[in-house]
C-alpha cells in the first residue's frame, strides 16, 4: 500500500479527540502550534480494529517547524505503523493526534509509474518550473537526467527506461519534495539505496531543503541521528524512550545497544546486496 497525502487539512479523524484524552496533553499550548503548522501526538493506543490487539501505545510528542525526528527501533518495532497512525490510516485510537497544515507521506518502497519521469514528479499536481528544478536538484536527479536520453521526458515502467533503485529513490524523494507540504512523514527513504545515494538524500533533501518544515523520519540510518532534533525510540510499539543523540548516548546503555544492534543489521544486508550484485555479474560474464 502506498499513500500520497497533498495539500491536505486535516479530516475529523485527526482532529477529533477519544473520550479518554490524556491528561498531559493539556500541558501542549495548541494554539502557539496552531498559529503556522505543527504536529501533537498523544497516544494512548491504537489498533486496527476496535477492541483489538494494540498496535502502538504511550507515544507522546508535538513538532514544530524546523523539527527533525527520528524514530528508530528494532526490526517489528513498528515504527511504520506510528506514521500509518498519523495519516489517520489506523482509525481506532485512544489519544489525540493532530496535524495542522498539509502533510506528505512517502512510503517504506519506491514506486513509479507508466509514465514520463516529469509526471511521476507532478503527480497530478500543476508544473512550476522553478519549483522543479530545485527539486531536481535537491535529490540528484539532475545527474541522472544527463545519462537519460530524453532527461526528464524520458518514458519510465513497463514501456519505458528501467530505472535502477537509486534511480527509483531519486524520483520518489522528487515527487514528495515537489508536494510543498507543511508535514513530512517519511518511511525509511535511505534504506534500500547505497551509502552515497542515502548521504545525498540526506544532506541535501531532508536536512537542507527541508530545514524549515516539520520531518518525521524513521530509519535505520544510525550516522544519521546526531542531526535530528529529537529521537524516539520505539520497542514493541511502545515509545521507550525519547531525547536527543547526546542525552540517549550518556544516559542510556540501552540505546548505546541498540544502534550496535541496528549497525551490524545494517551490515549484514550491505554484505547480502554485494554478494548478490557480485553472483548476478557473474552470470553476465
Amino acid at each position: 500500500t502506498f499513500l500520497l497525502l497533498d495539500e491536505s487539512e486535516r479530516d475529523n479523524r485527526l482532529l477529533s479527540t477519544s473520550s479518554k484524552d490524556i491528561v498531559a496533553i493539556d500541558k501542549i499550548n495548541e494554539n502557539s502550534i496552531k498559529r503556522t503548522s505543527g504536529l501533537i501526538c498523544n497516544l494512548k493506543q491504537a489498533q486496527w480494529e476496535k477492541n483489538g490487539k494494540f498496535l502502538l501505545r504511550n507515544i507522546l510528542f508535538d513538532a514544530h517547524p524546523g523539527d527533525l525526528i527520528c524514530i528508530i527501533g528494532p526490526v517489528g518495532s513498528r515504527k511504520s505503523l506510528l506514521l500509518q497512525t498519523l495519516t489517520g490510516e489506523i482509525t481506532y485510537s485512544d489519544g489525540k493526534v493532530r496535524l495542522y497544515e498539509s502533510f506528505c507521506y512517502e512510503p517504506q518502497e519506491s514506486w513509479i509509474f507508466s509514465s514520463s519521469i516529469k509526471n511521476n514528479i507532478l503527480f497530478g499536481k500543476e508544473y512550476n518550473h522553478r519549483l522543479f528544478q530545485r527539486v531536481v536538484h535537491a535529490t540528484a536527479l539532475d545527474i541522472d537526467f544527463v545519462q537519460l536520453s530524453h532527461g526528464a521526458n524520458t518514458l519510465v515502467g513497463d514501456q519505458g527506461v528501467m530505472l535502477s533503485g537509486g534511480q527509483k529513490a531519486h524520483v520518489n524523494m522528487a515527487r514528495v519534495l515537489y508536494r510543498d507540504a507543511d508535514i513530512y512523514l517519511l518511511d525509511d527513504p535511505l534504506g534500500a539505496v547505497d551509502a552515497n545515494v542515502s548521504k545525498h538524500l540526506f544532506e541535501k533533501s531532508i536536512k537542507k531543503y527541508l530545514h524549515d518544515k516539520i520531518c518525521i523520519l524513521v530509519t535505520h540510518q544510525i550516522q544519521f541521528l546526531q542531526d535530528a532534533t529529537i529521537i524516539i525510540v520505539l520497542d514493541n510499539g511502545e515509545m521507550i524512550q525519547m531525547g536527543t543523540y547526546e542525552e540517549l548516548l550518556i544516559s542510556s546503555s540501552t540505546f548505546a545497544q541498540l544502534l550496535e544492534d541496528i549497525n551490524q543489521h545494517e551490515q549484514e544486508q550491505e554484505q547480502q546486496l554485494v554478494s548478490l550484485s557480485n553472483r548476478r555479474s557473474t552470470v553476465v560474464r
